[in-house]
């Protein structure tokens, strides 16, 4: 079962995503909490898989939050639900720890996908979110204008996380040997020699 704590400062979304995950019996909501300053009172005492994170909060945002927990060494995977879409807060949720991140206009249809990815490869983003970030934002690391394919992006992603390319390859079911190629195409795309380089890409 996997376990859920909701962060929002309205009770009514709270109540609404309670219901969604609660008709579903492999979640559990174990906790919940309006800002940060709850959050923090209660997620030690609660082993939590995943939080459920609303980025306009009162006091500290979501994204401050979620850096907050990294620090902390809370090790609850954070699913970023928000209001304001557009790629470039996806990209600063995403460079502040996030491991996933959707619209709550769509949360209905994409919740429970959403939850069961981030929890079993860590990380969530829809195509459509992906490929506006691979176009737009991180297809750049100097003067050059580098593209990511969505395919790419995610595979850059997986290994951001940690993730070494054996696994990546059997979790996207693809060969070793092609999943050795695409790393070197990211890694050329991006201009870079060597993880810790991809790693402070993201970072940037």
């Amino acid at each position: 079962m996997i376990k859920i704590f909701i962060v929002d400062d309205h009770e009514i979304v709270r109540e609404g995503l309670k219901q969604i995950l609660l008709d579903d019996t492999e979640f559990d909501v174990v906790g919940e909490a309006r800002d940060g300053v709850e959050l923090f009172k209660k997620i030690r005492n609660l082993n939590s898989d995943i939080i459920l994170m609303d980025l306009n909060l009162p006091g500290k945002n979501g994204n401050e939050l979620i850096m907050e927990l990294k620090k902390k060494k809370i090790k609850s995977k954070v699913l970023v639900l928000t209001i304001n879409p557009e790629q470039r807060f996806a990209l600063k949720s995403f460079k502040a720890g996030a491991s996933g991140f959707i619209d709550k206009s769509s949360a209905v249809d994409d919740l429970v996908t959403a939850i069961h990815t981030v929890y079993e490869t860590g990380r969530y983003l829809s195509p459509a979110f992906a490929e506006q970030i691979a176009f737009d934002s991180l297809t750049s690391v100097d003067s050059k204008n580098h593209q990511l394919t969505y395919n790419e992006l995610k595979f850059a992603m997986m290994l951001n996380e940690g993730h070494d390319v054996k696994n990546i390859a059997s979790d996207l079911g693809i060969d070793h040997a092609n999943a050795v190629a695409i790393k070197r195409k990211i890694f050329k795309k991006l201009n870079i020699k060597s993880y810790i380089d991809l790693v402070h890409y993201f970072r940037n």
